[in-house]
């Protein structure tokens, strides 16, 4: 997390966006139909099948599945520490924080199922700051529930940490200064759109390769810190998989250490960031010249003190005053990394299928003060403490006094008690589990022990995963006082025991018959928060096209709709640029098989209400005035630009009209247009 001072504290996607499920709301976005479905606690399910019933059998299978992750327009980001103000954006879907009011890039959830000789293994990576407490037991309680799958222990919950992403997802005091207090119909609906995306991966397992490689990448990040010598970890870790026979993988795994903080929260807007930026431009460039593109799925590193780094233009930039100097920064740090992504490609050593083994070990880890090693006075908070330090600290080199370390307490929480890692191996590839923020050299300390371990691994990791303590750092690094330690909920020996633990495992793993030398934390009984479902408003008007493009636009221009639609509840309208080669329109794409949507970054919507929320927070018609942006020309080289032919805007949504109880679908269509 990043604060600002002063500081308190694609078509398969279109079926999974736009369909109404089985539950009555629109599979995919995670939000309820308006009837109430899903309300509640999670009720148990003595009949849950172990997923190794399912993926018996001595091949190697793997399965993706990708859907939105839900977030209505007007959740608050997560990341930053707020003061609330009077003249914030307000939202049914904010509480202390500034309502978002835009999309760059909705947040998704992207998984990857592994399975072989009975063992599974999923890695699902979440476009959100982190999760915390109960997440991961409530997704694996609905995996049970819901799905029947018992995935505990085999799930990995890996967080791009975009601060560009929702909040309100955690029962924290200490953790709603950073993104907001808890919404507990909101955290239900995200956990289920989580589960449902797990158990699409594993249902759709099938015979698979997969082969790793390793290269670097400088230009994208830097050390933020400056209390200590520079150091960031270049390393960029790639996991590619593929279906035998076919020569182009189907999922690339980037495992690489960048700060998602391009976006500031006073930007209002949901993005996946810099993480999201570089998944964008490896499926770019990655795009075969025909056919399905190839998955990216970014898996955040030791990035506690990496920031994001704009590279140089691309030769032929230009000033395009429609574009945000932000987004084009995005555009700049994804094509680096992608860069480096395919440059590392060709040298991927494919693992024969009778290497790829499967083992997966996750401990729920007993967290206190003599746990973790601390004696004496050594920090001295029984509950984890924050505020260490207070900000103070120099720069290396600079005069004065050491920080003087006092910290404020946490308050109590039992599930600050504990923490999970997770260690797991296909074949030669191991990746292991941070739980919070790791500085560079802790994860270069990491990915060294588990070397010591098995010599010949190329091992990925994980920041951001399992569960969230804050920064992780060793005591020097801690010492040097400034804005990470005031964060470390744990203080600096937190990062040795996580090492060592993580260590551990992977020697359990070697050696099944191994005693895990570390105390595990009993599972705390877990239900999903109690709510009242929220019934999505009423739209004033139907839905219509209020403002279309004129009929001929200039290359360079920016293709504006204004359009009136639904409560940002029932989900963000997909917005789809057709083209018309001859055969009719159909949707335009930028590079073989990537439709121009807004489920990208070339296409943004933005949303206004009327009566605003700062007007009347309670339930009226209200219009929802929907506004997409495609600008014409892109201020870097982006392949499929700048536009130039005939097109149209195809919209589809959901809205409940005024004095119904259900909501409908909708789709808009705008008269044709040209640019030239």
């Amino acid at each position: 997390m990043k604060a600002r001072w002063p500081r308190l504290g694609v078509m398969v996607l279109f079926a999974a966006l736009l369909v109404p499920g089985c539950r009555g709301g629109s599979a995919g976005t995670g939000l309820p139909d308006q009837d109430g479905n899903d309300a509640g606690e999670i009720p148990g399910d003595p009949g849950a099948r172990d997923a190794s019933d399912t993926v018996a059998g001595p091949h190697l299978k793997a399965g993706l599945a990708v859907r939105s992750l839900p977030a209505p327009v007007g959740i608050p980001t997560a990341g930053y520490g707020q003061v609330k103000r009077a003249d914030n954006p307000r939202s049914p879907f904010a509480d202390n924080f500034a309502a978002t009011r835009a999309v760059h890039t909705p947040p998704l959830v992207k998984a990857v199922a592994f399975a072989k000789g009975g063992e599974t293994l999923v890695v699902a990576r979440l476009d959100l700051i982190g999760v915390f407490g109960g997440f991961l037991d409530a997704v694996v309680t609905r995996l049970k529930t819901d799905h029947s799958l018992d995935l505990d222990g085999r799930v990995i919950l890996s967080c791009t940490h975009t601060h560009a992403g929702p909040g309100r997802l955690a029962d924290n005091l200490v953790v709603s200064y950073a993104a907001d207090t808890m919404f507990p119909e909101y955290f239900d609906l995200v956990t289920r759109a989580i589960a449902d995306t797990v158990a699409e991966a594993v249902a759709s397992l099938r015979d698979a390769e997969v082969g790793v490689a390793e290269t670097a990448n400088a230009e994208a990040h830097k050390d933020r810190r400056c209390q200590n010598p520079p150091l960031v970890d270049d390393t960029l870790g790639v996991l590619a998989v593929r279906r035998p026979g076919e020569g182009t993988p189907f999922a690339v795994l980037v495992n690489y250490a960048v700060h998602g903080t391009v976006l500031d929260w006073q930007d209002l807007t949901l993005s996946r960031d810099a993480p999201g930026a570089v998944e964008d431009g490896t499926r770019e460039m990655l795009a075969p010249a025909s056919g399905a593109p190839v998955e990216v799925l970014f898996l955040q590193g030791a990035a506690g003190d990496a920031a994001p780094v704009e590279p140089p233009p691309d030769p032929g930039f230009l000033d395009v005053p429609d574009i945000p100097s932000e987004w084009t920064s995005l555009e700049a740090l994804g094509r680096s990394v992608a860069r480096s992504v395919a440059d590392a490609l060709p040298t991927v050593t494919w693992v024969p299928d009778e290497d790829a083994t499967i083992a997966i070990r996750t401990a729920r880890l007993a967290l206190d003060r003599g746990t973790l090693g601390y004696t004496g006075d050594e920090f001295p908070y029984p509950d984890g403490a924050i505020y260490c330090g207070f900000g103070q600290g120099g720069c290396l080199g600079d005069p004065g006094p050491p920080p003087t370390m006092d910290c404020l307490p946490m308050p109590e929480d039992p599930m600050v008690h504990q923490t999970f890692l997770t260690v797991a191996r296909i074949g030669p590839v191991v990746l292991a589990t941070m739980p919070g923020e790791p500085h560079a050299q802790v994860g270069l300390d990491l990915r060294e022990a588990l070397a010591g371990v098995v010599p010949s691994a190329r091992v990925l990791v994980l920041g951001y995963s399992q569960s969230y303590l804050g920064y992780i750092m060793h005591e020097d690094d801690w010492r040097g006082g400034g804005y990470e330690p005031s964060m470390a909920l744990w203080g600096w020996r937190f990062a040795g025991f996580a090492i060592g633990a993580a260590t551990a495992l992977l020697r359990t793993i070697v050696d099944p018959g191994r005693p895990f030398p570390y105390t595990e934390a009993p599972p705390l009984a877990w239900s999903n928060p109690a709510f009242l479902p929220r019934e999505a408003e009423a739209s004033a008007t139907g839905p219509a096209i209020l403002s279309a493009p004129r009929p001929v636009l200039d290359a360079g221009e920016t293709v504006v709709v204004r359009f009136t639609g639904g409560d940002p509840w029932l989900g963000t309208p997909v917005v789809t640029l057709e083209s018309d080669a001859g055969r009719g329109f159909g949707p335009h794409e930028t590079v073989s098989g990537m439709p121009l949507t807004s489920l990208g970054p070339y296409a943004t919507l933005d949303l206004a209400v009327e009566p605003a929320y700062e007007t009347t927070m309670a339930p009226t018609p209200r219009e929802f005035l929907w506004t997409a942006r495609i600008p014409t020309t892109r201020e870097i080289w982006t392949p499929g630009f700048p536009l130039k032919g005939r097109f149209r805007v195809r919209i589809e949504g959901f809205l409940r009209p005024s004095g119904q109880a259900t909501s409908q679908p909708y789709v808009l269509v705008t008269d044709p247009f040209e640019v030239r």
